[in-house]
């Protein structure tokens, strides 16, 4: 494609995902914007929750989900367009640091199993 945006087109196992994904620089995650399915993906998708493991900053569409999600974390940036993407990425490209620092931080706050199901774990005890 060109030496700035690389697609894999071929079958990664599972196990090499991780690595893959810490290759990149920045995430994608473009899904159909009205989708119904899609809507409410910024907090259940695999891919999302892997992009922030990898400290991996990326480029949303908007929506409630993710706009809950930037406002919250500040690991995104979100568009509506396709045409918006290039100044998604300068942003991010800008701010790098931030925006990798605040993709790792939400990992430990919302994705990571250990210390969600830690926290559920404590508070079923309580209950």
């Amino acid at each position: 494609v060109s030496e700035n945006l690389i697609v894999v087109r071929r079958p990664v196992a599972f196990e090499h995902l991780d690595e893959l994904i810490s290759s990149a620089h920045i995430g994608l995650a473009l899904y159909p914007e009205r989708d119904p399915n899609s809507r409410y993906t910024a907090f259940s998708s695999e891919k999302i929750a892997r992009y922030t493991k990898a400290g991996l900053p990326f480029i949303a569409f908007a929506n409630e989900d993710y706009e809950y999600l930037r406002k919250m974390t500040g690991c995104c940036v979100l568009v509506t367009s396709y045409e918006q993407v290039p100044d998604a990425i300068k942003e991010i490209r800008e701010n790098y640091e931030r925006y990798r620092s605040n993709a790792f931080q939400a990992f430990q706050k919302i994705y990571d199993i250990e210390i969600a199901s830690r926290d559920l774990i404590e508070f079923l005890a309580r209950a």
